[in-house]
């Protein structure tokens, strides 16, 4: 037979178990978003960087207000000593690019 001291420890494990349970089931940690939801409020620029092939990155700047894209990359290839240089790509004007053509 179960001493009282074996009984109370196994109830006291028991109840931390199913606290853990229900915390887990129960509690969701807040959404993280990338990007404000609605009009921007400080800035009308969304900044991004990508990779565009291995050890040459691009940073893409987002013009929302005039639908344009502009691309930054740095030189191809370069030293880790080095100072890295960002030049100018281009620019994409996305409202000419993602305009829907009338079919007849």
């Amino acid at each position: 037979m179960l001493s009282k001291q074996a009984i109370i420890v196994a109830l006291v494990g028991l109840n931390l178990l199913l606290l853990t349970a229900v915390l887990m089931v129960g509690y969701t940690p807040p959404a993280a978003f990338a990007q404000e939801v609605g009009p921007p409020a400080t800035s009308d620029f969304i900044l991004t960087a990508a990779e565009a092939e291995i050890g040459n990155d691009v940073t893409y700047v987002l013009d929302t207000r005039n639908q344009l894209l502009h691309a930054f990359r740095t030189p191809f290839p370069h030293m880790v000593s080095d100072p890295v240089f960002v030049t100018y790509a281009g620019t994409r004007d996305l409202s000419r690019d993602f305009k829907k053509e009338v079919r007849r």
